[in-house]
């Protein structure tokens, strides 16, 4: 009886005659309005859905964003910190901690007139394509051959901050992934990725959860732990920043 009932309710709403296309629509809207309604409730992501929270589509995934990187940010602001963490002992130095002289310090290659260049490219949110984005901001300011050349020894330093996924414990390894790939495909094969985290590490185990190691792996690239090896007190006459501050250490 019940199968009847959808039948006659599916005939009223089909119509066995021809319908034009507003007929129709309307008597969808008419008899299944409810329903279509309620399903979208039940499903509002696929209305808004996203390949991941890059590029929010509306206010809730927003928020949601929001709530990771605050609770990221909370937990760091209370993690224990080892007792003599931030303490920099001789032997935690090379040379003792006696400055080191650096001339390491070269000009902004990618400046006009004084001001940074900056390359801006409108990226498709649904459709990464993150190699060709980097690969046409670079062009825009002039390319890698600007500043470097294939024989270079490269650092790629990005943020290992703690074990949350992006955006609050680090760099993406995805796109850090691009762009490694990219610098290799244009020949500059002497690359290394290098950091030390916060000190709720250890560095090793951070790096593995936001995916660097594998990404490192993967590429068949040299990743550092500055973790394990000692600092070094550097100064530079030619420096802008470095020196000012924290006693005029480097």
């Amino acid at each position: 009886m019940e199968g009847e009932n959808c039948k006659e309710e599916g005939e009223k709403l089909m119509g066995s005659e021809e319908m034009n296309r507003r007929k129709f629509i309307g008597n969808v809207a008419k008899y299944c309005g409810a329903g279509i309604a309620a399903f979208g409730l039940m499903t509002p992501g696929k209305a808004h859905g996203v390949a991941d929270l890059d590029s929010p589509a509306h206010d809730g995934v927003w928020r949601m964003r929001d709530s990771a990187i605050m609770q990221s940010a909370e937990w760091r602001k209370n993690a224990p910190l080892p007792k003599d963490y931030f303490d920099r002992k001789p032997e935690h130095f090379i040379n003792d901690g006696k400055p080191v002289e650096w001339s390491h310090l070269h000009e902004n290659w990618y400046a006009e007139g004084g001001k940074s260049l900056v390359g801006l490219v409108m990226a498709t949110p649904l459709d990464k394509n993150l190699k060709g984005d980097i690969s046409k901001a670079v062009r825009l300011i002039g390319g890698f051959q600007k500043s470097l050349k294939k024989t270079d020894r490269i650092l790629i330093k990005p943020n290992m901050n703690s074990v949350h996924e992006w955006p609050g414990g680090g760099t993406d390894a995805a796109f850090l992934e691009a762009l490694i790939l990219v610098l290799k495909e244009e020949g500059y094969e002497n690359i290394t990725v290098a950091d030390t985290c916060g000190p709720w590490g250890p560095t090793a185990r951070v790096a593995k959860a936001l995916g660097i190691e594998g990404v490192c792996s993967s590429t068949k690239t040299t990743l550092r732990d500055w973790e394990k090896v000692k600092w070094m007190n550097i100064r530079n006459a030619q420096a802008e920043f470095l020196g000012k501050f924290g006693g005029g250490d480097g």
